[in-house]
């Protein structure tokens, strides 16, 4: 009796552990979306900038669509990167869950097996 008691603790203990590294992970996903809306607010007002100063060096329009096209490239790489950075914060947060459930399942095993030693 004294060992499953013991298998249940270190399963209650592995749960906190996992939900809390699930808050973690969480807290990384808001704070990465965050970032990604800051990112394009700023993409917005710099494309904005280019704009205004492509009515001020009209005869020279290739300067502001070389601007437009470096920053555009710049933006679609950060976004690029932003991107893959969420779809890694995914996985792990998958993985987190799937732990989370493997753990709800080998706490009722434990539980099932603890009553069944306890009616005979």
């Amino acid at each position: 009796m004294k060992e499953k008691h013991s298998e249940w603790d270190d399963l209650v203990l592995k749960e906190r552990q996992v939900e809390n590294e699930l808050d973690e992970i969480t807290h990384v996903q808001r704070d990465a979306q965050r970032i990604e809306e800051q990112y394009e607010e700023l993409f917005f007002y710099g494309n904005q900038l280019i704009d205004r100063l492509e009515t001020f060096v009209e005869a020279e329009k290739y300067v502001a669509e070389e601007l437009r096209w470096g920053t555009k490239q710049k933006q679609q790489g950060i976004l690029y990167h932003l991107e893959d950075q969420k779809e890694q914060i995914h996985k792990e947060k998958r993985m987190i869950e799937d732990q989370q459930d493997e753990l709800f399942y080998e706490k009722k095993r434990v539980l099932a097996e603890t009553e069944n030693m306890n009616e005979y």
